[in-house]
């Protein structure tokens, strides 16, 4: 998958929603699917043939549990690659777009590829060419370097 305005120099932040995304909507709380999983470091290999990537959780699992124990949920490939998690807004004072935006601002990464990955359009503007927008009934799937 190629971003729009990307530059491989610089790599990818990948922001990631996990319920829906790698938790259907069907699926217990709080346990990743594995195939959902596995789908993510296949599409993280890809996305590294250009550039490193480094994961940022925007999910509401941030409020439940510390960063160390949502990496815990994770396989050795992608856990070394989340770096951290963004801010959490009250929903009538921000949205996910926002939450990321502030991330990049008080990290300095600006001009800093980066995708969300996320199950709920509303929490971004109409059309964003930064969000892969996943099924919460089928979890986030690649097909062909795309979703």
């Amino acid at each position: 998958m190629k971003l729009a305005c990307y530059d491989p120099r610089v790599g990818v932040l990948l922001f990631l929603d996990i319920d829906g995304c790698l938790r259907r909507e069907s699926a217990p709380s709080y346990k990743l699917e594995r195939h959902l999983v596995e789908n993510l470091e296949r599409f993280v290999a890809e996305l590294e043939t250009d550039g490193p990537v480094e994961i940022v959780i925007t999910s509401t699992w941030k409020t439940a549990f510390s960063l160390d124990e949502i990496r815990s949920h994770f396989p050795p490939s992608l856990r070394l690659k989340i770096i951290g998690a963004t801010p959490s807004f009250p929903a009538a004072d921000g949205s996910r777009y926002e939450e990321i935006r502030t991330y990049l601002r008080l990290n300095g990464m600006e001009r800093k590829n980066w995708l969300a990955i996320d199950d709920d359009p509303f929490g971004f503007p109409p059309n964003p060419e930064n969000l892969l927008l996943v099924d919460p009934e089928v979890g986030f799937m690649v097909r062909s370097g795309t979703q």
